[in-house]
């Protein structure tokens, strides 16, 4: 049996160094580390109390970084953090490194997927359950140098009659941390922007990034999926040049 393209990276001593180097500095901020962060169910659970103000009992976690594909002609998407509480609120938790115009229409699309999939099982409304998608930026998408920005269904003839269909939306950005009052959520961004630990909830955030950095199984897994990676954008660039060529002889037959 052959080896694959990403197996012969394995054994490239220059990648697997220039892969090791990197997974040493890793933050909660790369999308691998966040969601092996957010595995401990304490973090995750006390990340929510912070950001929402609120408590929670019990989390019950479906598949981390859920994969949705509602039908094979369907976008497929993937959730870093895909959770209910005991109370049945559904959370989706995306950490969000580089600026994304598009993700008021990525919150509205993943919000949909997230009610196809809690009324798969059956077709009457009334079992979708309240949701919050919540993006953790590093910057500000808006402009409006705010270190929070919450979005719910409002009525725009009077301001304030809310829709009450249960769908939440929420933006951090992580660059307003000064701006914030609430010291929790002030010491959580703070830590998301300068990766500087300032109370015991980002003490706890930071030894756990490190107990993941440190981690040969998890160290591991990044360089397996980095050589993955790297052989489907290999496989990507060679069909491009494929269908340039057969392009070209196309051209010449004519």
């Amino acid at each position: 049996m052959g080896i694959s393209g990403w197996q012969k990276l394995l054994f490239d001593s220059e990648f697997r160094k220039e892969k090791e180097e990197e997974y040493k500095k890793l933050t909660l901020t790369n999308d691998f580390i966040f969601f092996r962060v957010m595995q401990n169910e304490h973090i995750c659970k006390r990340m929510l109390e912070v950001i929402l103000k609120v408590k929670i009992k019990k989390l019950k976690y479906h598949e981390v970084q859920k994969f949705f594909k509602k039908t094979y002609m369907s976008k497929g998407i993937k959730l870093d953090v895909f959770i209910e509480d005991d109370a049945d609120t559904v959370y989706d938790v995306e950490m969000q490194a580089r600026t994304d115009k598009n993700l008021p229409k990525r919150s509205r699309y993943y919000q949909g997927l997230i009610d196809i999939e809690k009324t798969r099982k059956s077709t009457d409304y009334i079992y979708l359950k309240k949701s919050y998608v919540i993006f953790i930026c590093l910057k500000d998408m808006f402009d409006l140098d705010k270190p929070i920005y919450t979005f719910e269904n409002i009525c725009i003839e009077d301001g304030y009659t809310r829709l009450e269909d249960g769908a939440v939306k929420i933006f951090l950005n992580a660059s307003a941390y000064e701006k914030e009052d609430d010291d929790n959520i002030r010491a959580f961004l703070s830590y998301i922007h300068d990766e500087i630990p300032t109370d015991e909830f980002t003490k706890e955030l930071d030894d756990e990034v490190r107990l993941v950095r440190n981690s040969d199984r998890w160290r591991l897994s990044y360089m397996t999926l980095a050589m993955r990676y790297a052989e489907e954008r290999e496989l990507g660039r060679e069909e491009g040049r494929e269908e340039g060529r057969e392009e070209g002889r196309e051209e010449g037959r004519e």
